[in-house]
């Protein structure tokens, strides 16, 4: 049986919410947690723009700087220090 509506809005949704309480001993007024707020609200959005420009900055870094290559002398040398090691 469902109860009736209270009169007090609860904070997730401002509106008057039916009896928690009756599903899974749910508070009576649920609250979202602050980091869960901040997360959500702000640094979701900043984190995907941060993931999104790293990416094409380091395309424009490519296509305007090229490959990294590597010289003949430096994988000689790098041969050499791999024999050298027991």
């Amino acid at each position: 049986m469902i109860r009736a509506a209270s009169a007090e809005p609860c904070d997730v949704c401002a509106t008057p919410c039916r009896s928690t309480e009756l599903y899974a001993d749910l508070p009576k007024n649920p609250k979202i947690s602050p980091l869960v707020r901040l997360w959500k609200g702000a640094a979701k959005p900043l984190s995907l723009f941060a993931i999104f420009a790293t990416a094409a900055v380091g395309f424009l870094h490519y296509i305007g700087m090229g490959p990294n290559e590597v010289d003949e002398a430096d994988e000689e040398a790098a041969r050499r220090e791999l024999e050298k090691k027991p």
